[in-house]
Parts: structure tokens; sequence; C-alpha cells
């Protein structure tokens, strides 16, 4: 059974709660430029995600689903009956989990969202095939373990124990058939420059949620950052404060 870990997080604002969910390798603080304008009009929560800035790190190898119920379990703690939500790129994953386990959640804002696998080009399945090789010849005794070092992306190589594991998990998920079955309004908002999470990408999720529409902004795969008064401009109109 999960125990929630201990949790950061900061609340700045009054009014309809906003709950902020930050992306693999980021933190909270990701979120303190928007913030610092969406609190004149929300009540803004923005926690650390578990194995995150200063939340405690899971106790053994948490999936998507994992993340999504101590979320879930946060909200409950602090007594939070309905909310919107924004999500940014691992925080959209676990977002599209947390629409399954409850009806909390009002409206929804992807930005630059993972949870559809991206398709390897030829290169890339080159590479995985020589780690495979590489990786047996390793257990077998007869490569130096260090010759993998050169293998995974930085975000892997970023992490150490428990999350690495956790870190694979999560990007081996396809959430595809979650997302289309995802019902309420949901608002995506992309970087036009995105490197991580492209606009096809962004043009899938459009495709597959019934109920949603597409802003592409200035940027990359931080384009709440990079384009954030657009941004705040886009959830503030989706919200309803003005047309």
């Amino acid at each position: 059974m999960l125990v929630l870990p201990k949790t950061d997080f900061l609340i700045k604002g009054e009014g309809k709660i906003v709950l902020f969910l930050h992306g693999w390798g980021s933190n909270k603080e990701s979120f303190n430029g928007v913030v610092k304008t969406l609190c004149n009009f929300y009540k803004c929560v923005c926690l650390d995600f578990w194995g995150f800035g200063r939340s405690e790190t899971p106790n053994f190898v948490w999936s998507v689903d994992d993340y999504a119920e101590a979320v879930l379990m946060f909200l409950n703690k602090l007594k939070i009956e309905k909310c919107y939500v924004v999500a940014h790129s691992f925080g959209g994953r676990v977002a599209i989990k947390l629409l399954e386990k409850t009806n909390k959640i009002e409206k929804l804002v992807l930005v630059d969202s993972a949870g559809i696998r991206r398709k390897l080009n030829i290169f890339e399945k080159i590479k995985i095939k020589r780690f495979k090789k590489l990786k047996n010849m390793v257990n077998l005794g007869y490569k130096n373990p260090k010759c993998l070092e050169k293998f995974g992306s930085q975000d892997y190589k970023n992490l150490s124990g428990v999350m690495k594991k956790v870190f694979v998990k999560v990007v081996n998920e396809d959430l595809t058939e979650n997302i289309k079955k995802i019902k309420i309004p949901t608002k995506l908002i992309w970087g036009k420059n995105d490197k991580q999470t492209s606009l096809k990408m962004a043009k899938q999720f459009f495709k597959y949620i019934d109920n949603s529409s597409l802003n592409i902004i200035k940027g990359g795969h931080f384009s709440f950052v990079d384009d954030e008064v657009n941004f705040c401009k886009i959830c503030l109109q989706f919200w309803g404060e003005y047309d």
C-alpha cells in the first residue's frame, strides 16, 4: 500500500485552486514566474514531486500510476475537492493518470506534455541494439561496466539509486489509450521549438482529446517560462477570467 512520503509544497494567492505539476528533473520553482501572475486570480498550489526538489524520494520503484495516487492523497490531505491543473511534461503523464482516479479536476492545461511514446529513428534503434549487446557482455564478465556509461539520456545519467529505475519505468509507458479517455475541457499549450515533446506530439494530443484546443507559443520545452506573458493570458482566457 502506498504511503504518502514527505511532500514539500507552497501555496500562494486566494480563490479557486490551481494545482501545478512540474516536469521530470525539475521542481515547483519552475512555475515561479507564472505563479507570480496567476496568484492574483487564483490560489496556486505547487508541489515537488517525490524524488525531486525537497520532497522525499520513493522507497520503491514508482510508476506513473503511483505518482498519480500520491497526488490524489496530497489533494485529500489538503482537503481540496475541486481544482484546475497545470501540468508540464512528466507532470502531464501524472495528470492523465490522475483523471482516472478522481473527478476533482475540472479543467486541465497540458503544457509541452509527455505521454505519447515517440517512434524511434533507425539510429536510435541501432544504439539500443548495441547497448543490449554490450550489457549482455558485461553481465557475462566479458566487458567492463564502464562501457555502458556513454548510453542513456542526460536525465537518466543525472539520477541515482531508485530514481534511475523509476525513470526507465515511467518513460517506457505509453499513455495514448489513457489520453483518448480524457473528457474534461483541456487546453494544450506548446512551444513551437520544443525538441523533447514535438509539435507532432501536440497535434496527436489534440486529435485524441475531444474537448481540447491547442495554442502554439514561443519557446521550447519550457514554453511557459519562455513565453510567460502569453502563457498566463491563455490560461486566464481558458479559465474564463476574460474573453
